[in-house]
């Protein structure tokens, strides 16, 4: 019974994995990072530096040497949180096809909390998420125009999971 009772508890903790709940709810949103279970792509939330900012976090998504920015910001009604991944795209006046080529990613984010309800990613002061679901960001990803020059490596998912508070 007991063999039992402590196989039960480890496969809880493996399955629980590297997510740090009491260490997410202590950090705020834009201090976040979140990584894959796989390890390849981590995602770390940023300040956004300005209150009139249109976006409600700033973020970069790591992989190795290579670092892509994007933002977080909510989308009309619905209201959903809106993640959009760049690289490099170009600055003032651009067309729909100069923005399509330099999007690595752009899709609905969700936070996911420890009882599993989804929701909007916190504002940069609120709460991190343990859990983050990029809905999509896997097929997009091996697909987008700007994979085609940048060969992102695969596996990837659409799931990441808490990892640290940046200081």
């Amino acid at each position: 019974m007991e063999k039992r009772v402590f196989l039960q508890a480890v496969s809880a903790l493996m399955l629980a994995g590297p997510c740090r709940p009491a260490m997410a709810a202590d950090c705020p949103q834009e201090k976040a990072i979140y990584a894959q279970a796989q390890g390849g792509y981590r995602l770390a939330f940023k300040p956004v530096g300005s209150d009139a900012a249109a976006m409600a976090n700033r973020v970069e998504l790591l992989l190795d040497n290579t670092v892509f920015t994007g933002f977080v910001m909510e989308s009309e009604e619905p209201t959903r949180s809106v993640l959009r991944i760049e690289n490099h795209c170009p600055d003032g006046d651009v067309t729909g096809e100069d923005l399509a080529a330099c999007t690595v990613f752009e899709g609905y984010a969700y936070a996911i909390g420890l009882d599993g309800q989804t929701g909007m990613i916190a504002g940069p002061d609120g709460k991190a998420a343990p859990h983050l679901l990029l809905s999509g960001f896997a097929p997009v990803l091996s697909q987008a125009p700007a994979n085609e020059k940048l060969h992102l490596p695969l596996p990837v998912s659409d799931s990441f999971d808490f990892r640290e508070c940046a200081p």
